[in-house]
């Protein structure tokens, strides 16, 4: 979560932040006093330059057990962009870390130490030059701890962390990376000890999961053998990994954000979807066009929400008067190909389906064609909760 504020605003809030010691931001012009006092227990490093000499403080990491990092718990060095990864070489000694933030910088790697920090909980490595290297995952189930791990990338780990991945019992939330290019071993038995230790995460903790995959892994990424399900998952995303829905999704009772691409979207995938009792978000993407018309069959997907449906021309009638909880509708009508007229003779068929709908939902349609940038993939649901 965040926000914006006037800048008084966030001067006066970094000035209270420093005299309640809640947060220690450096550099600033405080940075020296605090430095010495031996109380700081979150550090945000906002920016590292070379010329102005800000990287040479780094390396007191080094000697954090005698320079007065006894108590750091929180230690954000995001857009830090020319930090490097000797500068981390010693993190294992800020041994009551918890958080460690490390987004947009260009750290490839991280320390063996990094297994070092038994009390960390979140480890955030999103948008870094290279989200995971093999050195920086091994050893990575000694972190008990770890509650939220941003983002692990199974191209560039070994077998052995992605066996040891399924150790971190506490994980609630993963965010990984799938490119089955560049892989450095068989993708099958990537894929098969990936998907044990999903297995085993999702029988404990896990609550959200994230999958950022790419158009050449549509064909070689499968979860169709993850077992046990994870009954505890509420937030489930699949960017360009899938093929097909997996059957068991559909039995997930507290599963209620969903956002996956898959190859070709079919009828089963909308008929396992329309399965969860509790979904509130819905965003059903796919990479070539489906080969049948997608219906909403009636007695599916009961939760009340707000849909985002992005529909073919020639597809008018995809089953919008069975949601019958419906609130709100925003529909994007693809008109790339369409004969003259056949875009507003779709918006006219979905008009006249919602208006048999029982709240009287909204609607806002607008057509688009190739000529859009924003639309480029086959997306056809998608939806948003209604507060």
């Amino acid at each position: 979560m965040s926000c914006q504020v006037h800048d008084m605003i966030r001067s006066l809030i970094i000035s209270k932040s420093n005299q309640e010691n809640f947060v220690t931001i450096f550099p600033s012009s405080e940075v020296a006093s605090v430095m010495t006092s031996g109380k700081i227990r979150r550090l945000s490093v906002q920016y590292i330059d070379k010329e102005c000499g800000m990287v040479p403080m780094l390396p007191t990491l080094s000697h954090a057990r005698s320079f007065k990092f006894k108590v750091l718990r929180v230690l954000e060095m995001d857009d830090c962009r020319k930090l490097e990864n000797n500068h981390l070489k010693s993190i294992g000694r800020l041994s009551q870390l918890k958080y460690l933030g490390l987004k947009r910088t260009p750290i490839s790697e991280l320390p063996e130490q990094i297994g070092e920090l038994k009390y960390l909980e979140t480890l955030d490595l999103r948008i870094t030059n290279s989200y995971c290297s093999t050195s920086t995952i091994d050893g990575i189930g000694e972190m008990q701890s770890l509650q939220q791990l941003s983002s692990f990338d199974v191209c560039r780990s070994s077998i052995t962390s992605l066996q040891e991945l399924g150790r971190l019992s506490n994980l609630r939330v993963l965010v990984m990376a799938w490119r089955s290019f560049g892989m450095i071993g068989d993708v099958r038995s990537y894929n098969n000890n990936l998907v044990s230790s999903l297995g085993r995460l999702g029988a404990c903790s896990l609550q959200s999961l994230y999958i950022q995959g790419y158009n050449s892994s549509l064909q070689d990424f499968s979860l169709d053998l993850w077992c046990p399900y994870p009954s505890l998952l509420q937030k489930f995303v699949a960017s360009k990994c899938l093929s097909v829905i997996p059957n068991w999704l559909g039995s997930l009772i507290n599963l209620s954000y969903v956002n996956v691409d898959v190859l070709r979207a079919a009828q089963r995938d909308l008929d396992i979807l329309g399965e969860l009792p509790n979904l509130l978000f819905l965003r059903l993407g796919s990479e070539a066009a489906p080969k049948e018309s997608l219906i909403i069959r009636s007695q599916c997907f009961q939760s009340a929400f707000t849909w985002e449906i992005i529909s073919a021309t020639g597809c008018f009638d995809f089953g919008i008067q069975n949601l019958l909880s419906l609130k709100e509708a925003v529909v994007n009508i693809d008109c790339c190909a369409a004969w003259a007229g056949e875009g507003y003779a779709a918006e006219a068929a979905i008009k006249n389906s919602a208006r048999a709908l029982p709240n009287n939902p909204s609607l806002n349609i607008e057509r688009f064609s190739a000529n859009d940038d924003d639309k480029k993939d086959f997306g056809l649901f998608e939806t948003e909760v209604t507060m």
